[in-house]
């Protein structure tokens, strides 16, 4: 689903220029065990980290993916190490620039800030932290402040209905 057209480009590009667009990170890497993935995230500016396959399993967390990356980078870039990093969701087309700096400005507060639901049910779009609590491995429960998003903006894609209602969520967006 991370590179399937939504709106005319990969839903992926969504983030990736989001990303970009916000200002905020020096580098943005797209983490994958996909060479399509990857293909389509350098084509959107992005670099790849080819994640090992054992790191992409269901059954692994974004945090764990996270300190793989971190990891990895800190390897190829020993003196570039980021003070700050965030996770991306790849299906994320309705945040927006002001969310992520909303977001990383909650990071003087507490270790991570995440985007929430009215609810306060994870919004599916982004996580950001400072890099060595990624590495230490620090729980995001008990961690983190959040930053809620107004409803018509929050939607966690992981099923076809799912899909279908970001769809109708970003045409909705798009005509106020």
């Amino acid at each position: 689903k991370n590179v399937r057209l939504f709106h005319g480009k990969p839903i992926i590009a969504y983030s990736i220029d989001t990303a970009r667009a916000s200002g905020l990170f020096a580098e943005i890497i797209v983490s994958t065990d996909s060479q399509d993935y990857a293909a389509v995230a350098k084509g959107y500016g992005a670099k790849v980290h080819m994640r090992p396959a054992r790191f992409c399993e269901d059954n692994v967390g974004t945090q764990e993916v996270m300190k793989v990356a971190l990891n990895w980078w800190n390897v190829c870039h020993p003196n570039r190490s980021p003070e700050y990093a965030a996770c991306i969701y790849p299906c994320a087309p309705l945040m927006t620039t002001d969310d992520l700096r909303r977001g990383m400005g909650l990071l003087y507060e507490t270790k991570y800030a995440y985007s929430a639901s009215p609810d306060g049910q994870d919004a599916g779009a982004w996580y950001c932290g400072r890099t060595k609590d990624f590495l230490n491995g620090t729980p995001l429960e008990g961690n983190s402040a959040i930053l809620c998003l107004p409803a018509e903006r929050v939607i966690d894609v992981n099923t076809e209905a799912d899909w279908q209602q970001a769809v109708q969520q970003v045409a909705a967006a798009e005509q106020t």
